[in-house]
């Protein structure tokens, strides 16, 4: 490559400006290549962890329906933090229900934290959208950020 090196007029060995911008370009056109290639994989491990957050919030929701007679959670947010309307955990007295001995009330908080985790981000996909909660699914919009249509990911509770 010693043509792309010259000597100006005091004998200072250097680069031409067209040699930088040649250098440039390949540079440009090799990250745009590995960029391109890297995508499809980037993507699937954004789908895995939206997929594992959607179970995580699954489980979570099915313990919170365990502790509630089968209700299902007013938002997502009662998953980590007590409703004032919720009763304190407590064992089930009543020696006819059928629950008799089980927890009932909030028992919560649902979901594991860490001194780390907001409050947000248990809620927000790996594409950075809020998941979709009505009750009976909880969905993520994927890839496009569109609910509706085929590339959402849901689980149904």
């Amino acid at each position: 490559m010693t043509y792309l090196l010259t000597y100006n007029s005091s004998g200072i060995r250097g680069f031409t400006f067209i040699s930088f911008i040649t250098l440039t370009m390949l540079l440009s056109l090799l990250s745009l290549s590995t960029a391109l290639l890297l995508r499809p994989a980037l993507l699937t491990s954004k789908s895995i962890k939206t997929n594992k957050q959607l179970e995580h919030l699954a489980i979570a929701i099915s313990n919170y329906k365990q502790h509630h007679n089968q209700t299902t959670p007013p938002t997502l947010n009662a998953l980590l933090l007590k409703d004032a309307a919720d009763a304190l955990c407590s064992l089930e007295s009543d020696h006819l229900s059928s629950n008799y001995g089980k927890l009932k009330g909030w028992c919560g908080p649902y979901l594991e934290r860490t001194i780390t985790d907001t409050q947000s981000e248990y809620f927000i996909d790996a594409y950075g959208k809020a998941f979709s909660y009505d009750g009976a699914s909880i969905r993520s919009c994927g890839e496009n950020q569109i609910c509706g249509d085929s590339d959402d990911l849901f689980k149904t509770l």
